[in-house]
């Protein structure tokens, strides 16, 4: 099971708007398994993830945003009980900076956004060979960082190109 609480608020003062907000995630994994092998395990998680936010609009459709924020991922009982064993695997977290711009210019609506994320524990699997299920593991420390952009052009009303870069660095 896996229970999600979220909350933010909202604060404006002018064309800045500040963001703070929080996701706290309760969950519990737990394997009792017969076949192949008798194998019975628990897992529990707590996780709080702050997020702290700033917007600037200087005019009405055209904002550049900055965020700073923790993620969590937690295992799934599919990670925990991999073949005939209980893996006691760590949830994954990571605290991300991100910066972009999002707007409409004429006839273009565009997206961008940098990002920078440092994870810890990541759930990474790995194959040891082709009949055999992916491991998963927990990584020590990885790092997440890129760029993804979207850009729409309004050429007529029945006719939009529209085109999305992503670069990621993993």
């Amino acid at each position: 099971r896996t229970i999600d609480v979220y909350s933010e608020g909202r604060y404006h003062a002018g064309p800045v708007t500040f963001v703070a907000g929080a996701i706290y995630t309760n969950g519990m994994r737990r394997q009792d398994q017969s076949f192949p092998a008798a194998t019975i395990g628990k897992a529990g998680f707590n996780q709080l993830s702050p997020r702290f936010g700033v917007i600037w609009e200087p005019r009405s459709g055209l904002e550049f945003y900055a965020n700073y924020s923790r993620s969590h991922e937690l295992p799934g009982s599919i990670e925990l009980a991999q073949v005939a064993s209980f893996v006691p695997l760590e949830a994954q977290h990571a605290w991300t900076a991100e910066i972009g711009a999002r707007g409409k210019l004429g006839q273009a609506r565009f997206d961008i956004s940098l990002y920078r994320a440092n994870v810890r524990n990541e759930l990474l699997q790995f194959s040891v060979g082709p009949d055999i299920p992916a491991s998963t593991f927990n990584a020590d420390r990885t790092l997440h960082q890129g760029i993804e952009a979207g850009l729409d052009l309004d050429l007529a009303h029945w006719a939009t190109v529209r085109q999305v870069y992503q670069f990621n660095d993993f």
